[in-house]
């Protein structure tokens, strides 16, 4: 496991690699992430942070096979939950 540490935030670059190969490349990632590919690129060259919303993306759009914990082990994912299940 690759971890990169960026202003504070810590993340594992190696899920980001693997939701890359599930998808098939970083271009296809972006497209079904609603983002450009160059912040795809960024976060697989450890240039870039990815914010929650795009790790939970990420599981959702890789079907649970890579998990936004697993991405983003140092955030508190139980409270981002809660969080989102009170806006909803």
């Amino acid at each position: 496991m690759t971890k990169a540490q960026s202003k504070g935030s810590q993340y594992n670059v190696s899920e980001i690699n693997r939701a890359i190969e599930i998808l098939g490349t970083a271009s296809t990632l972006a497209r079904e992430l609603k983002i450009t590919p160059i912040s795809v690129y960024k976060w697989r060259d450890l240039k870039a942070v990815p914010s929650p919303e795009n790790c939970l993306k990420i599981e959702k759009v890789t079907r649970g096979k890579v998990l936004a914990k697993d991405i983003r082990p140092d955030l508190d994912w139980e409270r981002i939950l809660e969080g989102l299940r009170n806006i909803i």
